[in-house]
């Protein structure tokens, strides 16, 4: 009777483990999941939302992880519940037909246990659909935002491209109009201001004092006069 009182411990005793741990490990996903879906803060900079994602694990991790959990949970909450059963029935077979039932809120709760672990799944199940769809928008916008930049940038080189092309044509044009302006005098140009000081004619006038003055004056083209 000792040792079966024993065993009956040590089977309570790891049972009670087994329960914390898929607990355990039922909470940190969760907590997992939360963390990817939940909106970035405003407030937070670009280096700590990196720090947050990489203390997390990917969503192809956390689906894997997601599905070992909920497969687990779903076997080990099946074994508890029908051996549970079992020995609720054997103890509700000894009592007398006629007495009243004290393992009806037992039963209950078995019921209820074995709903839960259905409704944990389920939400498991959304959060890993949520998660897959998140990270194809993530992706989507990601690949938006290079399309916009690229465009962006491409904008910006023609207008500097077409800056550029018309300074370089106003300095050519300032270029072609400078050496008309300095242009030196040509020879035919020296010559003929040669010519109009030749034509120019010297007269001396004296005065009725006897004052001698010199005046210098365009000579008249005799053709016209002709």
């Amino acid at each position: 009777m000792a040792a079966f009182s024993h065993y009956v411990d040590s089977q309570d005793a790891h049972i009670v483990e087994e329960v914390n741990n898929i607990h355990t490990k039922m909470i940190h996903w969760m907590v997992q999941a939360l963390i990817r879906l939940a909106p970035d803060r405003e407030d937070m900079s670009e280096e700590a939302k990196r720090i947050v994602y990489d203390s997390t694990s990917t969503v192809e991790v956390l689906e894997k992880i997601g599905a070992t959990i909920s497969e687990k949970l779903e076997k080990f909450s099946i074994s508890l519940a029908d051996r549970c059963n079992n020995i609720i029935t054997e103890e509700e077979n000894t009592r007398k037909a006629n007495e009243e039932s004290k393992y009806e809120k037992e039963f209950q709760n078995l019921q209820v246990f074995k709903s839960e672990v259905k409704e944990w799944n389920y939400v498991v199940k959304l959060l890993i659909a949520e998660l897959n769809a998140t990270e194809s928008r993530e992706k989507s916008n990601l690949e938006a935002l290079t399309e916009d930049d690229y465009e962006e940038t491409d904008q910006v080189f023609k207008e500097e491209m077409q800056e550029v092309e018309e300074s370089e044509n106003k300095h050519e044009i300032i270029e072609n109009e400078e050496p008309q302006q300095n242009k030196p005098n040509t020879p035919e140009k020296t010559k003929e201001n040669a010519t109009n000081k030749e034509k120019s004619v010297k007269f001396e006038i004296i005065s009725h004092d006897s004052n001698t003055e010199y005046k210098f004056l365009d000579s008249i083209n005799l053709d016209d006069s002709n």
